[in-house]
């Protein structure tokens, strides 16, 4: 019975403690970062499995995992993620960085905002 009757304080305490918590979360800046790898495993050129699908296969120009890189900057991708991010479509573009693992099909996304 002795603890209450300082219950004062104790009430004080808790209170700034749940007014500097809620300052901090209406105050500081969102911050996330995400990375994804993925593998790209290219059906050959020839292969009919699939047909009609947009999978990638085996050509003579670019890699299969620079194109699926490619993709990351098409707008039906960046616009959906600056809708779910609550962000600008500039500001998605500059916080994704896109890597090709060398002599791989590994594609890595980066993003930091």
């Amino acid at each position: 019975m002795r603890v209450l009757a300082h219950w004062k304080p104790i009430v004080a305490a808790v209170v700034l403690g749940l007014a500097a918590g809620n300052a901090y979360l209406v105050l500081a800046d969102d911050r996330y970062a995400a990375e994804a790898k993925l593998q790209v495993v290219p059906l050959p050129a020839g292969d009919r499995a699939f047909e009609g699908f947009a999978l990638p296969r085996v050509s003579g120009g670019a890699s299969a995992a620079e194109t699926v890189a490619d993709l990351v900057e098409r707008p039906s991708v960046v616009d959906s993620a600056a809708v779910q991010l609550r962000l600008d479509r500039e500001d998605v573009l500059d916080a994704v960085t896109v890597r090709l693992r060398e002599n791989s099909n590994v594609v890595t996304h980066e993003l930091v905002g």
